[in-house]
């Protein structure tokens, strides 16, 4: 994987943003169609909230949507480039504030002051070190009975596979996420194992829903082998209703 100086270099000097991110989304047909048929599905119970802290916002994909279930809303990410993007494009919303932080730490978010904490796509390309501090800041800002929703590597749980086009951290999984919750004084609600890109046979990522406080039922752990057949389903119904 590379270092955090590499990523600091690729995303603010050799990535181009020219679809803003977007591109990303293209296996839904839209980020819309992701929004509401991937990820929103899965918050439905936890949203709205009063504050909301986006690690690793890019260039505001995920923080259109998210900015509509809470007064205050965090977008922190490392490179200054996506965090002067995010200003410009958000400045008519006085909920929003872009932040740049180091990587790894948040020293810029009040302890104990976050109800919702969220990250897509990216969490997938922290190695164990980086996911490590990250979680020991998640838990500091968090109020207790506060919740997060982290898309993150499952690659560990494959040491013989060798293709990881999708640029995954091959030292994170669900188990060793869960370990680093665990850690933390942090719960694991959900953990569902999912398939990315053009591999179905393999649950190289895994989304974790976690909370800040106790536990009122059982860890629900999902092996879902039709995710990316869902988003296919999902980009039908985007190119016969929205094309």
């Amino acid at each position: 994987m590379p270092s955090l100086e590499e990523n600091i270099n690729f995303w603010n000097t050799k990535y181009h943003w020219t679809d803003q991110g977007n591109e990303w989304s293209q296996t839904w047909g839209s980020p819309s169609i992701q929004w509401y048929g991937s990820i929103y599905i899965r918050l439905i119970n936890y949203l709205p909230v009063d504050s909301i802290l986006e690690i690793a916002s890019g260039y505001g994909r995920w923080t259109s949507f998210l900015k509509n279930y809470c007064k205050k809303l965090y977008a922190v990410d490392v490179s200054e480039k996506c965090v002067s993007f995010c200003k410009e494009k958000f400045k008519a919303f006085k909920n929003i504030f872009p932040i740049q932080n180091n990587g790894s730490s948040l020293p810029m978010i009040n302890d104990s002051s976050i109800d919702f904490v969220f990250s897509f796509d990216s969490f997938v390309h922290f190695d164990l070190e980086t996911i490590n501090l990250y979680m020991t800041e998640v838990e500091k800002k968090l109020k207790l009975g506060g919740v997060a929703f982290i898309h993150h590597s499952n690659m560990a749980q494959y040491p013989d596979f060798i293709n990881n086009e999708a640029w995954r951290s091959p030292d994170m999984s669900y188990e060793i996420f869960e370990r680093i919750c665990k850690k933390n004084g942090l719960n694991c609600i959900v953990q569902e194992e999912i398939n990315w890109g053009n591999d179905t046979q393999h649950l190289t990522d895994c989304f974790t829903l976690f909370i800040k406080g106790e536990l009122t039922k059982k860890v629900a752990h999902i092996k879902n082998y039709d995710f990316i057949n869902e988003a296919i389903i999902l980009k039908k119904i985007h190119d016969n209703y929205f094309s």
